[in-house]
């Protein structure tokens, strides 16, 4: 499992009994320990493009604080088939689509490079609509997973409250 910690910016009652909380992650970059980083164009443009934090909701029972330390889970082969979804497969798809393009539409009118472009990238678009709605309608399948909870104050007989696993509710 791969973990990243988060911290408590809101709690909300909800009428089931639990609680909803707001948990803000930062997300990092490698630029920050860099030796280069002052002459670096890279750097420049994560500083500027790279979003801050980001915002994910869960519910549960425990009793919680804002400014707490939380821990959020995904399992590894859910970010591996997420990858796979969105990097290899469209590139997949590109190339495939291309190549029939090429000979399929070879020795007739349509056999020109710009007409082979123009349907591996329709394909393309067609499989990242495709796959943006499987991903949205499988949310819950790759969000992460609320997994402990930190003490505000950890003592010496427990430093980790173990929680059920949930996953983010939408707002």
């Amino acid at each position: 499992m791969i973990e990243e910690r988060g911290t408590i910016t809101a709690i909300t009652e909800l009428p089931d009994g639990q609680t909803g909380i707001e948990v803000h992650t930062s997300v990092k970059t490698t630029c920050g320990s860099c030796s280069a980083k002052k002459s670096c164009s890279t750097s420049v443009i994560a500083e500027h493009f790279t979003p801050h934090s980001d915002a994910l909701y869960f519910t549960t029972d425990q009793a919680v604080q804002v400014g707490q330390s939380v821990t959020l889970g995904i399992r590894e082969e859910t970010l591996l088939k997420a990858s796979f979804m969105v990097y290899i497969l469209p590139l997949c798809s590109f190339i495939g689509t291309f190549m029939l393009a090429q000979w399929v539409f070879s020795q007739t009118v349509l056999d020109h490079e710009l007409f082979h472009l123009l349907c591996a990238v329709l394909s393309t678009l067609g499989l990242l609509v495709y796959v943006s709605r499987q991903t949205k309608n499988k949310h819950n399948q790759y969000a992460p997973n609320l997994c402990h909870i930190l003490p505000v104050q950890p003592t010496a007989q427990s430093s980790v409250i173990k929680v059920q696993a949930s996953t983010p509710k939408s707002q």
